[in-house]
């Protein structure tokens, strides 16, 4: 029955064994697994301990006391059972993987110097588990998420490629270290990393994704498409490599296939929530429903909600009324688009963090819109202005600005957040603007503002503690000082002739007030980009300015540069 897992039976089975032969460890023994396996932890500790009072030396039943009682939450006591199980028996094996997993998992509830000691001892478990049987691929999967989980990926890196050389017949070691190349941008490493793992295991999903990564990093996007394809037709539920298939055919300008499998991510997502955590009884898929209120939910960042919230008008012509929630679990008190995209039309009311939701009979993501009500075949609809900022900030703005000089206003942002694990190629450094301070100097009729707030504004002050002072207006202490994100910025710019800047959220903002907007990117920038185009098919009035080569902003600059007289003609 076990076998076969009818778990039910096997228990069945198991309690008649403990009633005929309550003296044997085995029977308690093989009851514990049974309700273990039915997440019965409390009474599953119960017939471990029972094993280990007829069998003290029965090894495995105090392991498997230790994880149910880990499961229970009891986390000192598990911790107490696999320190005397590595104690009786230093060659026990799981009790190594079992221990460091319980350190992992306190260590992330820590803040203080008890963190890092715990990361620390689960490192050592994990390497001895691994060093003891490398040819059990879970051993090596638990040192990986305890590296990852510290943020280690150079050293995951390090520690993975040197195990492989160590086992070249074991494609595990491969296959982590192409994901924690990917991750650490070794692309060229990653790339024959994965493909060593699969010539070793040909099945091996994820290290199809990694080598698929590696390749669009590198310029061979159609090469990418053709792994994840693969990928997703050997594990139709791998939910990374369809997602990441989904990005890429947007990237590629596929935008039909794209969004509908970034749909399709969504509801994979939801699908594993329990219906009654939905905000509304019922995952909406795009059908007229004119008698129901439908929670649109944004779960990504300001960004995000900003680019498809343009679809709420779509949605809103077929069902009565849409609610706007911000992301759920957003504590109360935190920033938020609260005022900005009540502006959207088709928005009827926007929540603000922390806001008991509405009852409502539908609801769904944000991401589903453009799937559910949006492009045409392979374009994507693309409305020129459909946010507006708040009149009163803009007049405030119009004050503390003053009246126009005869000089182009052009305002400038750099930096993104840099949690965001991608945030070192998309922003840049302030000093890449030097050329347009060197261009005012020289009397160049432009004034300078910069909208960067947060990360990054730091940058001003170095630059003038380090060089001359840059000629630039700081606004960010002026910048969005309440809850509402972007209600001063949106009036800033509508006061602004151009935007200059980098992949965040801010050019979301402009392009979404339709204020002409230059954003400078990456070589291989990030999906809704594409990947060549000068144009965003989101953004009319932006234009796109690509690196060359990865990492480095001269030429984008330079063709900023280029264009900007013609620019200052046109605006005059």
């Amino acid at each position: 029955a076990l076998a076969e897992r009818r778990w039910k039976d096997a228990e069945n089975l198991a309690r008649a064994a403990v009633t005929e032969f309550a003296n044997q460890a085995a029977a308690h023994f093989l009851l514990g697994v049974c309700l273990q396996q039915r997440a019965d932890h409390s009474t599953a500790a119960e017939a471990f301990r029972c094993a280990l009072q007829l069998q003290p030396a029965l090894l495995q039943a105090r392991q498997n006391l230790a994880l149910s009682l880990r499961a229970e939450g009891k986390l000192p006591e598990a911790e107490t059972e696999f320190r005397r199980l590595l104690a009786e028996s230093p060659s026990f094996v799981l009790a190594y993987a079992g221990l460091g997993n319980l350190l992992r998992q306190q260590a992330q509830a820590f803040v203080d110097e008890r963190q890092a000691t715990r990361f620390a001892e689960a490192r050592v478990l994990h390497e001895a588990a691994v060093n003891m049987e490398p040819h059990v691929a879970g051993h090596a999967h638990n040192l990986f998420l305890t590296l990852t989980t510290m943020e280690a990926w150079d050293e995951a890196a390090v520690s993975f490629l040197h195990l492989a050389a160590a086992h070249r017949q074991h494609a595990h070691f491969f296959d982590l270290a192409a994901r924690a190349l990917v991750r650490t941008g070794r692309f060229a490493d990653a790339a024959e990393a994965a493909s060593q793992a699969l010539r070793l295991s040909p099945g091996c999903v994820d290290a199809r994704v990694s080598l698929a990564s590696a390749m669009r990093e590198s310029g061979s996007a159609a090469e990418a498409e053709r792994q994840l394809e693969i990928a997703c037709a050997e594990s139709p539920d791998h939910r990374v490599a369809a997602f990441n298939l989904a990005q890429l055919r947007c990237f590629r300008g596929r935008w039909r296939e794209g969004l509908a499998g970034l749909h399709a991510d969504r509801v994979r997502q939801w699908s594993q929530i329990p219906p009654s955590q939905w905000p509304a009884p019922s995952l909406w898929q795009g059908q007229a429903a004119p008698a129901s209120h439908l929670i649109l939910v944004a779960e990504q960042g300001l960004g995000d909600t900003i680019q498809l919230i343009r679809f709420a008008a779509a949605a809103r012509s077929r069902v009565g009324r849409v609610t706007l929630a911000p992301p759920l679990g957003l504590p109360p008190g935190r920033a938020w688009l609260t005022s900005l995209a009540q502006t959207a039309a088709g928005v009827d009311h926007v929540l603000a963090p922390g806001e008991a939701l509405p009852r409502a009979e539908l609801f769904a993501p944000l991401f589903s819109l453009p799937h559910l009500c949006g492009p045409e075949p392979n374009r994507i609809t693309a409305p020129p202005r459909y946010l507006q900022a708040a009149p009163a900030a803009v007049h405030k703005w119009n004050d503390i600005l003053g009246p126009r000089d005869g000089r182009t206003r052009i305002a400038l942002a750099w930096q993104g957040n840099p949690q965001y694990r991608q945030d070192g190629r998309r922003s840049m450094p302030l000093a890449t603007f030097e050329p347009l301070f060197e261009a005012k100097r020289q009397g160049a009729p432009i004034a300078l503002y910069s909208v960067q707030k947060g990360f990054g504004s730091e940058q001003l002050a170095e630059w003038h503690a380090a060089n001359h002072p840059a000629p630039v207006a700081n606004l960010a202490d002026q910048l969005d000082t309440g809850n509402d994100s972007f209600l001063d910025t949106a009036a800033v710019l509508e006061h602004m002739d151009l935007l200059i800047c980098s992949d965040t959220s801010i050019p979301h903002l402009a392009g979404a007030l339709g204020r002409p907007t230059w954003m400078m990117l990456s070589a291989v920038p990030d999906w809704r980009w594409e990947a060549t185009a000068p144009r965003s098919p989101w953004y009319p009035s932006m234009r796109l300015f690509r690196q060359k080569h990865m990492g480095q902003w001269a030429y984008p600059f330079s063709q900023v540069l280029a264009q900007l007289p013609g620019f200052l003609s046109r605006s005059t």
